[in-house]
């Protein structure tokens, strides 16, 4: 893709500018480290400013051939020009002193701006600074945060003055640069690549698009040099450090992201006194920087990386094998021993220390960290492979990264085989069969754990960990009962330590007490309560093993099948702490596998507590670094439906269109049925009945009846959308009862009679619906929070103003309003169309005049009215009077121009 690409993750920061230069604030500066975007957002705030016929004036700080050597007034002066247009004869700085220019300054239309900052001269900050303490323009400026004395007094200047704001901004999050990237190209990049981008990167947009246009493959993406001219321009500060530090600074690159001083010396084979002064020199050119005592680093690893491309390979293999010798004989740990033997050459001392080093890190949890000294020791020629590839699959699964889990599995299953190890190959066979669920293929996974089963001699641990993993596998199924059994079975052989206890812990209590578990079809209440509290047990139980025992898959599970259970039991005001608690825990211990599911409660708790913003925000954060195949077709499609709830058509259809994509080929129901899903809301919001008709007939089509039977709120969901597309109540009630013959679940059966009936008018069905919802004749009085209530209470509202209750449509139009305050789009906008109707001159009228009203609004004449009701034309006539003097109109127009103005028609 050519062009400049769209801003990412700089909305907030965009908004913040141009809200102040619309409020007229003396100074925005905007600061940060080159690449990261600064010059861009200053475009992007003034654009809206010239595209309405507004000036400004551009100037960039000339930089410096010596920090002696600056341009007296040149930033003033390339401001002035830049507002006349041509050569004022303000360059001659001694004609034309500080205040005169400051004068001419406060004459100029706003804003102006100043880019590169750091490189303006003393006396062009003074300027400045006094030009945002007094009247005049608004300044937008850029700088990098560098410890130049004129800047560091001048931004102090800035923040210590009203009106004046600085905005810092940081490199992109890991789905910044997915998304950026995916402008590029026009896919995504695998999430283990845009990790390995932001490391090397540091996330500045400058470098991620420049490390983007000059490749097309991941491979290439992470490993190609930059362009040379990009290269090139990270090499000047290190050239000014002089050509001593210029040798300290190849070493610490070639010898890795961090380096002790230790082991520079060592390698240099100089004393310190003779390194220390350069490494002073790198410092305070803001080459490298003191990451810990005696422990250096470089500033951005893209410098690192062109400083250590410069290096012959010969003399990097030669400095690798002296640093070998050095932490060899220091006894440093075994990833740097590995690191060092790998890039000196060494594969006969590589694969020891990694293979140790991975099995350690993987036992610490550190997924990313094993895999790649996992695949060290394999690329060194581990034998045997297999139970390299073993750490290196359980790693990858650790870390998220499901696709390049895929092939250790099989490698290390076909090992294990091969070498009699029946236990290791159905543990290898558990691990494919949650590699297949993951990836929605149902049948894969059942066909994973047949084949573990069917392994030779499995008894003991090894059969017990096969039981968890079927137990799991019916626990996904829905097959509850059976759950049950097979982890119980597993409790009762498995030994205190045992991770299969652990797993069948978690199917167990999820069994019991999940969404759709066994609690659900308990009796009576009490019964349903005393289920839910075993099933937490257990599940709490199991989160504690789990964390004592570092074993982070099923630590994971715990926590995610628990939040499900306990967020929508806890009081309104406790539910969002939690979820953003559990969420902020699984982020730092590092739960990967885990950390969509639990985005994935965030929404449903946004719709469930009318939090527009809040379940956009965690949807469109975890969206790009999810890498699960099947998380990612579900956040997508929650994500396209929420932009649709909020009539953000281009977003949803973009949202749609990639949760379409990754659906292809899958066989998980719920999935099916979410792409199918999509489709009936879509027609909804941007078809016509018609068309919304047949993606309903889709709908039923897509899944077995027995799936449907599984999801019933679902197909209710689909039918909500189809009478927001105006499809005929008729139509919607004959598909719910081919989709779900049975009925529709308890939890919304009130919630849809409510809407079928007052969508067909018929108003006493709908208030006795309403009232049950309201009365708690239903099982809940808001079957899905917020969102449904607020609806419910509209469509209720609607039904009582029509019968002339006329006070009580208009408590609930303001309940539904208050309801729906946080959530934007057509329900918010149908409440509030509601509170006009019966707050407005029309709340008086009777249930006949609000039809003839409805029909002058449309258009008919008299004659038209009375045919259209079966009424005589001359009582048309009289309704129609009254309503005119009932509203204040004049005429049939004034009428009909009012109510359209209201919103009314």
């Amino acid at each position: 893709m050519d062009g400049e690409v769209d801003l990412v993750e700089r909305e907030q920061e965009l908004a913040t500018l141009r809200s102040a230069v619309a409020a007229g604030a003396r100074a925005v500066v905007v600061t940060g480290p080159a690449g990261v975007g600064k010059s861009r957002l200053l475009r992007e705030a003034v654009s809206a400013w010239a595209g309405a016929g507004g000036m400004s004036a551009w100037a960039g700080s000339r930089a410096m051939a010596s920090p002696t050597a600056p341009v007296p007034f040149g930033v003033v002066d390339d401001l002035l020009l830049a507002a006349a247009g041509t050569d004022t004869g303000t360059a001659d700085a001694g004609g034309y002193p500080h205040r005169q220019r400051l004068l001419a300054l406060r004459q100029l239309p706003g804003p102006l701006i100043v880019e590169d900052l750091q490189w303006a001269d003393a006396d062009s900050l003074a300027v400045l600074v006094d030009l945002v303490r007094g009247d005049g323009p608004t300044l937008l400026a850029s700088a990098r945060e560098e410890p130049h004395r004129p800047l560091v007094a001048a931004l102090a200047a800035f923040a210590s003055t009203p009106r004046a704001e600085t905005i810092s901004l940081t490199g992109l999050s890991t789905g910044g640069v997915v998304a950026l990237i995916e402008a590029i190209w026009g896919v995504a990049p695998p999430v283990r690549t845009a990790l390995q981008v932001r490391r090397r990167t540091d996330g500045l947009p400058y470098w991620v698009e420049e490390l983007a246009r000059g490749t097309r493959t991941p491979a290439d993406l992470t490993e190609s040099a930059l362009p040379g001219m990009a290269s090139a321009a990270l090499h000047v500060r290190v050239a000014e450090a002089g050509a001593g530090a210029t040798e300290v600074a190849e070493v610490a690159a070639v010898l890795g992201e961090r380096v002790d001083l230790a082991l520079l010396l060592g390698v240099l084979d100089q004393p310190m006194t003779a390194v220390l002064p350069r490494l002073r020199r790198l410092v305070d050119a803001w080459v490298l920087t003191e990451v810990a005592a005696d422990q250096f680093a470089f500033r951005h690893e893209l410098t690192r990386e062109a400083v250590a491309a410069r290096v012959p390979q010969a003399q990097r293999r030669r400095w690798h094998a002296q640093a070998y010798a050095v932490v060899a004989a220091a006894g440093a740990g075994d990833a740097r021993l590995a690191w060092h033997a790998a890039e000196a050459g060494r594969d006969a001392d590589v694969v020891a220390p990694a293979r140790r080093g991975a099995a350690t890190l993987l036992a610490a949890g550190s997924g990313a960290e094993a895999l790649r000294l996992a695949e060290m020791a394999l690329a060194a020629g581990a034998e045997p492979a297999w139970p390299v590839h073993r750490i290196a699959a359980q790693a990858a699964y650790l870390a998220g990264w499901f696709d390049e889990a895929e092939p250790h599995v099989a490698a290390w299953r076909e090992g294990a085989r091969q070498a009699g190890q029946a236990g290791e190959a159905a543990e290898a066979d558990c691990l494919r069969a949650s590699l297949r669920w993951r990836s929605g293929d149902i049948a894969g996974q059942w066909e994973a754990l047949q084949d573990a089963l069917a392994q030779p001699g499995l008894a003991g641990p090894a059969l017990a960990q096969v039981r968890a993993a079927r137990s799991n596998a019916l626990q996904r199924a829905e097959r509850y009962e059976e759950a049950v059994t097979e982890a119980g079975l597993v409790l009762a052989a498995a030994g205190p330590a045992d991770p299969a206890r652990r797993a069948a812990l978690i199917s167990k209590g999820t069994a019991i007490s999940g969404h759709r578990g066994l609690a659900v079809a308990a009796p009576d209440v009490a019964a349903q309560e005393a289920l839910h509290r075993q099933g937490l047990a257990l599940l709490e139980q199991a989160e504690q093993e789990s964390e004592a025992a570092g074993d982070l898959l099923n630590l994971g599970r715990a926590i995610n099948n628990s939040l499900g259970i306990r967020l929508f039991r806890l009081p309104a005001a406790e539910q969002w702490d939690e979820w953003t608690k559990t969420r902020a825990r699984a982020e730092r211990l590092g739960l990967h596998a885990s950390l969509g599911k639990i985005v994935r409660h965030g929404i449903d708790l946004a719709v469930w507590t009318g939090e527009w913003e809040r379940g956009w925000r965690a949807v469109i954060g975890r969206l790009p670094e999810e890498a699960e195949p099947v998380e990612r077709v579900v956040l997508a499609a929650k994500a396209a439906l929420l932009a649709l709830e909020a009539d953000h058509l281009a977003e949803a259809t973009r949202l749609a269109e990639r949760s379409t994509r990754a659906a292809a080929g899958m066989d998980q129901f719920w999935a099916v049925l979410y792409i199918a899903l999509l489709e009936v809301a879509f027609a909804a919001r941007t078809g016509t009945p018609a068309l919304t008709t047949k993606a309903l007939r889709r709908y039923r089509l897509a899944v077995s009846p027995e799936a449907h039977r599984k999801r019933g709120h679902r197909a209710w969901e689909a039918a909500e959308w189809a009478l927001i597309g105006g499809v005929p109540p008729a139509t919607v009630r004959a598909f719910l009862t081919a989709t779900v013959p049975a009925g529709l679940p308890a939890i919304c059966a009130d919630e849809a009679e409510l809407a079928l009936a007052e969508a067909a008018g018929d108003d006493a069905a709908a208030i006795a619906a309403g009232d049950r919802l309201r009365n708690g004749a239903s099982q809940v009085t808001a079957p899905y929070g917020a969102v449904s209530w607020g609806s419910a209470l509209t469509q209720l509202g609607r039904s009582l103003l029509r019968t002339g209750r006329v006070e009580a449509a208009a408590a609930c139009a303001e309940q539904a309003c208050a309801v729906l305050a946080n959530w934007p789009g057509h329900r918010l906008a149908a409440a509030q169309e509601l509170r006009r109707a019966a707050t407005g001159p029309t709340r008086r009228l009777t249930a006949r005049e609000r039809q003839v009203l409805d029909l002058i609004v449309a258009g008919l004449t008299n004659r038209e009215i009375a045919e259209r009701l079966g009424v005589a034309a001359r009582t048309v006539a009289v309704h129609v009077s009254r309503v005119l003097a009932k509203t204040g109109s004049a005429s049939r127009t004034e009428l009909a121009v009012r109510q359209l103005r209201a919103g009314g028609g």
